[in-house]
């Protein structure tokens, strides 16, 4: 039982490779989609953890250490407790960063990977990595050794650059 062979029929033993092959099947769109969701959601929480933890330490905690805590063991206090939440910091950026390595994996079919929004939400997940990694290995440190060597806020020469810090 032979059937004849078309002309638009590719040679047997061949594979054709046609438009059909580059679409996604409603499964793994359906997957792709929901791990996007996650990986947005984890994101947010984890840069959303971050920000708080910001706010908490400098607006909220390190006005009433310093008002309330006697100098040196103010300074010290409030720098031991942001080098703690530098580890919090540091490792939220890399939550942040994992999370816009899924999302650019799986839309690099899709028009969206191409786009400003996706672009510019890649270097800014990037820029604030970096600024938590700068803020944990060189700013911090700095405070912490200005605070050790008895330097007070605003007063002589590496007090102002303790304030400018």
């Amino acid at each position: 039982m032979s059937r004849r062979a078309k002309e638009s029929d590719p040679p047997p033993g061949e594979d054709v490779f046609t438009a059909a092959d580059l679409e996604d099947d409603d499964a793994a769109s359906l997957r792709r989609a929901r791990i996007d969701k996650v990986a947005v959601v984890v994101a947010v929480a984890a840069v959303g953890m971050w920000c708080g933890g910001l706010v908490a330490l400098g607006a909220c905690a390190a006005p009433f250490v310093f008002e309330r805590t006697p100098y040196p063991f103010s300074g010290q206090a409030m720098g031991a407790a942001f080098a703690r939440f530098d580890y919090i910091a540091v490792g939220a950026s890399i939550v942040a960063l994992l999370c816009e390595v899924v999302r650019t994996v799986l839309s690099l079919r899709r028009a969206s990977a191409r786009s400003a929004a996706a672009r510019v939400r890649r270097y800014v997940a990037i820029a604030l990595a970096a600024g938590a990694l700068y803020s944990a290995t060189q700013l911090t440190p700095e405070i912490m050794r200005l605070h050790n060597d008895g330097v007070r806020r605003g007063q002589g020469a590496e007090g102002a650059e303790l304030e400018a810090i």
